[in-house]
């Protein structure tokens, strides 16, 4: 899946209405007060809206090589966290460290909860537990400003 920066992933935007995101993307998997779940996409997703209804951000989640996130030919899911830092630094995004990422400028956090293991990274790699590298899990997008005290 492809995401625009600052904007949101095909059929979700930033701004958008509620009844915008279910007429395009059909009803969620599940939800609570503020957020959606899409666990039936690939990859799986989420919204997040404001308290009038409106998307104020999206999260896309790992799909475990499979279905993947991208920001034009760069791959920001289900690989080395600083790998995909290497390569967005390099096509010219600026960022800063969170406490399970980085947030990007332009628009978008890549995160890890660290729950997944490099090695799962190489077929038939064995676990080290010693390799604390992180993997990076989702990628969340709202406006830049969402990001700025």
């Amino acid at each position: 899946m492809q995401v625009s920066p600052g904007v949101g992933i095909p059929g979700v935007h930033i701004g958008d209405s509620r009844t915008d995101v279910e007429s395009v993307m059909g009803e969620p998997s599940s939800r609570d007060d503020d957020r959606a779940f899409y666990d039936d996409t690939e990859p799986n997703f989420s919204v997040h809206y404001d308290v009038g209804g409106v998307v104020a951000l999206v999260e896309v989640f790992h799909g475990e090589g499979a279905a993947e996130v991208f920001l034009g030919e760069i791959q920001l899911t289900f690989r080395l966290m600083e790998d995909v830092h290497g390569d967005l630094e390099r096509a010219g995004f600026t960022s800063r460290p969170v406490d399970i990422g980085r947030v990007y400028d332009a628009g978008f956090c890549v995160w890890s909860m660290a729950s997944r293991d490099p090695s799962e990274l190489v077929e038939g790699a064995e676990y080290d537990p010693e390799d604390e590298r992180l993997v990076a899990e989702g990628v969340s997008i709202a406006p830049a400003s969402y990001w700025h005290d």
